[in-house]
């Protein structure tokens, strides 16, 4: 019989004999828990379908119509070779500014200093990735150019930006002041991190547009000398007396 133990009806030790009541079962009880797990159950079931439905009705129409590609596929590639450099252009201009916050603390380069700087470039390169995304996303939506996708794409941008760098910085600045125990340690790190995000933040608004618009030039006019048919010009044939 199943079911869930209500009582013992003996204490430890009790002598027991044979058809003596040793715990009372409610099987009321372990019917509900039953009941109610068998419910859930059916329920994961029926979601798990329609997630596997939904799935298979969006691979026939991908596989139906293969432009169809999800968004965030496109816009998660740069397809280009020229907007990954772009996005790194923005990283000698983080170490400069981390060597000038580390010159301003008075701190050297340890292995605190260099962990920090790992963090500074992991989010400097996150700005500079959302804010050519969000070009590219314009341009290829909108059909606009490079420069006017830019022009979109700084103001809608700067808001996550300045969110992301602001937020850093002011858990950097504990450290800095020495607050808190292991301070000594934290400071050089929070030194780097912070003269480099103040220095990257002001210049990736201006150096990494203007890297886009260079990079999207010299693209075009690669495509542009790839795409015009060679002109050679034609020998006379000299034809024998």
């Amino acid at each position: 019989m199943a079911g869930v133990v209500d009582k013992v009806a003996f204490a430890e030790g009790q002598t027991v004999a044979k058809g003596d009541t040793l715990v009372i079962i409610d099987s009321e009880r372990y019917a509900l828990g039953v009941n109610s797990a068998k419910a859930a159950l059916e329920k994961a079931e029926a979601a798990q379908k329609e997630v596997d439905g939904m799935l298979a009705r969006r691979q026939g129409a991908t596989e139906k119509h293969p432009g169809l590609i999800p968004r965030s596929r496109r816009r998660s590639q740069f397809a280009s070779f020229l907007h990954p450099v772009t996005v790194l252009t923005i990283l000698p201009m983080a170490l400069a500014g981390a060597v000038v916050g580390l010159a301003i603390a008075g701190a050297s380069l340890d292995i605190f200093s260099m962990i920090g700087l790992l963090l500074l470039m992991g989010i400097v390169k996150k700005n500079s990735i959302v804010l050519v995304e969000y070009a590219n996303q314009v341009r290829e939506e909108d059909g606009l150019g490079a420069a006017e996708a830019m022009q979109r794409a700084g103001p809608v941008r700067l808001r996550p930006i300045l969110m992301t760098t602001f937020a850093t910085m002011m858990a950097a600045v504990p450290a800095v002041l020495g607050l808190g125990p292991g301070a000594e340690t934290r400071g050089p790190m929070a030194a780097a991190v912070l003269g480099g995000l103040a220095l990257s933040t002001v210049l990736s608004l201006l150096v990494v547009p203007a890297f886009y618009l260079l990079a999207d030039r010299l693209k075009a006019r690669i495509v542009r000398r790839s795409s015009e048919p060679s002109h050679s010009p034609i020998k006379p044939v000299a034809h024998p007396p």
